[in-house]
């Protein structure tokens, strides 16, 4: 099956039969050029519903005409192809691998199956809808990792009840965009090994969701969807040349009325809601795939997730909607708050490190500032292996003697009041 910016095209007959089949497109299927044998007979016209008994008639004289069948793009056919993908997805939102999925929908008191009308109707370009069903059918695995991602994306931004006309529908399609060029690639199933391999692929979707002509609640998102500074540890390196080759790169459209979107009366609002959000859903992603410990991962991650949004990274307007989802981790989670909040007050930002994280007792001088009215002598701490930054957003804190910081009486106080 090919995928065309006109429709699609078989040059197979099986693959053509079992696509019909799959679908239950007998009596709807039609061809959007006439199969011809080989002497220029018409077997089948153009622009008429396809019967099985014409199917049966091209497998008993298979070998006599050219294979090539070009499908016709009907609204008959879109619907049939969007209805087994939401399926899939609901199926998919309901078995997710990333745990902290389940948490986000349980905690919005709304059942997944009704989501399936929503996620029919946000599918609303026939491109995407080919090009999803194509992965749907050919490669499941990474067709549920861009679902994972895309049901993550919208799991964060209705925590809220936002105004905005479509942004659930644009939190939707950002996931599923976001990492849609590494279909030809397995670097899919790794983190990315730094912040400037995401902003390649990022600006690379972000072009092209432009040049088919989506919105920019989409394609604004998928560009600034970068964590700056995430921190990757042996990991894979990116073959670009293999994101290079997806499919998407070479399709083209032209745009029609039908395809223009109504304008959003707060689009920056809404622009900057899907982005917070696709950032965060990108930073859970990227923690699941480094956490080898599955057993405590939800609650490693909203630690990290909590960590890193007192630290600035992510908007906690839109992020502590997603933290209180966890109610279980709650004391802890006010531990690592606190510890990120004595962390800012740094007064030679940043300096000051919390060590051993997530239960730190301790806190030192990462860069040695030993002029810092902070600055604790006599009580140097020896760190004998690197230790990586907390939620994978910073750099590395190698070995060596460091000197202890007089925020650390604070932290103390604030573990001692909490418990363990």
């Amino acid at each position: 099956m090919i995928i065309k910016s006109d429709g699609i095209e078989f040059k197979e007959l099986k693959v053509f039969s079992r696509f019909v089949y799959d679908n239950d497109l007998i009596g709807i299927i039609q061809l959007s050029e006439p199969l011809k044998d080989k002497t220029g007979s018409i077997l089948i016209k153009e622009h008429v519903n396809i019967k099985e008994s014409a199917i049966k008639k091209l497998e008993s004289i298979e070998g006599q005409f050219e294979p090539i069948l070009k499908i016709r793009v009907t609204e008959e056919l879109l619907s049939r192809l969007k209805e087994k993908l939401a399926v899939e997805i609901i199926s998919r939102m309901e078995q997710s691998r990333v745990q902290i999925t389940r948490y986000l929908y349980q905690s919005s008191s709304s059942n997944t199956s009704n989501y399936k009308s929503f996620i029919y109707s946000s599918i609303n370009k026939p491109w995407l809808v080919l090009y999803l069903y194509d992965l749907m059918y050919y490669k499941l695995d990474f067709f549920h990792y861009i679902v994972d991602m895309a049901v993550l994306v919208l799991g964060v931004v209705i925590q809220k009840s936002y105004s905005f006309r479509y942004v659930n529908r644009y939190a939707l399609l950002s996931g599923l965009l976001a990492d849609i060029l590494l279909s030809e690639t397995e670097d899919w199933k790794y983190p990315y090994s730094s912040d400037a391999e995401l902003a390649f692929v990022s600006n690379l979707i972000s072009s092209i969701a432009q040049r088919l002509f989506l919105p920019e609640e989409i394609y604004i998102p998928l560009q600034k969807q970068v964590i700056t500074g995430i921190y990757a540890e042996n990991a894979k390196p990116l073959d670009m040349e293999a994101v290079r080759k997806s499919p998407l790169m070479t399709l083209n459209l032209t745009q029609t009325n039908s395809e223009t979107e109504v304008e959003n009366e707060s689009k920056a609002d809404c622009i900057y809601i899907v982005t917070e959000s696709l950032k965060i859903a990108r930073f859970i992603m990227e923690c699941n795939k480094k956490i080898d410990d599955k057993e405590k991962i939800s609650e490693r991650i909203i630690l990290m997730l909590t960590y890193n949004t007192v630290k600035g990274t992510f908007d906690p307007v839109i992020a502590e909607p997603v933290i209180q989802c966890f109610k279980e981790y709650e004391k802890v989670v006010r531990k690592i708050r606190k510890i990120a909040e004595l962390e800012n007050r740094c007064l030679r930002p940043p300096s000051a490190w919390a060590y051993p994280k997530p239960n730190a007792t301790q806190i030192l001088c990462k860069d040695k500032v030993l002029t810092c009215p902070y600055f604790l002598s006599g009580w140097d701490i020896n760190i004998i292996s690197p230790q990586s930054a907390f939620g994978y957003v910073g750099t590395t804190l190698m070995p060596g003697n460091y000197p202890k910081c007089k925020l650390e009486k604070e932290l103390q106080q604030t573990v001692k009041e909490i418990g363990d």
